[in-house]
Parts: C-alpha cells; structure tokens; sequence
C-alpha cells in the first residue's frame, strides 16, 4: 500500500489505499492536540454517526501522526474491498504531510 498521496490528484474523490476503489466513508475524525516537543498529548475524538466527543490527555507520542506538534485523522472505510484505512494530516519543519496509515480510529 503506497502511504503517500500524490499530487496533482487525478479527481475531486480520496481513492482507497488498498484498492483504489472511490466508494470511502468517513468515520471517527481524531484531533491530537500538542505544543511543540510538549510531553503531554490532548486527544479528541469525534464519532461522525453521532456526534459524540471524547476528549483524554496523554503522557506520551503514542500513535500521534506528528512525532514533535498537532495533527488530525480521519478514518475512512471502503466499500469495495472492506479495508479501514486513517487519512492524516501532520506538520513536519514547515510542510503539511498527507497520508494514509493502516486500520482506522473508532471513538473509544
């Protein structure tokens, strides 16, 4: 599975990693909240169905996408072939990375 997405995107629509299919769905969106090289991470979650967040403060990385600020992740599931896969966006010196990273996020 190729991690990075490409630009120029070919299409408006986010194609799945594993497949390619188009058909995705939104799922939980997970905030990581963090000062730059703070030991402690603040992450929210948002479930898309029902709106509930849920919020916990954390002593470590853990599966921060960004290894020293903020970031955000949307967990998406594919239709065609069932694979749930976490579309991140994390800063790293200057530039905003986008990519997918396997097996999604539900809120806890």
């Amino acid at each position: 599975m190729d991690t990075v997405i490409k630009y120029p995107l070919l299409t408006d629509a986010l194609s799945c990693p594993g497949c390619r299919g188009g058909y995705l769905h939104h799922g939980t969106v997970t905030v990581y909240s963090r000062r730059e090289d703070a030991e402690d991470i603040r992450k929210t979650w948002v479930d898309a169905e029902d709106g509930r967040v849920i919020t916990a403060t954390m002593r470590c990385h853990g599966d921060n996408p960004s290894a020293r600020r903020n970031a955000v992740g949307i967990s998406f599931w594919c239709e065609t072939c069932q694979q749930t896969n976490e579309l991140t966006l994390s800063r790293h010196k200057g530039q905003t990375e986008v990519e997918w990273r396997n097996g999604g996020v539900r809120c806890p």
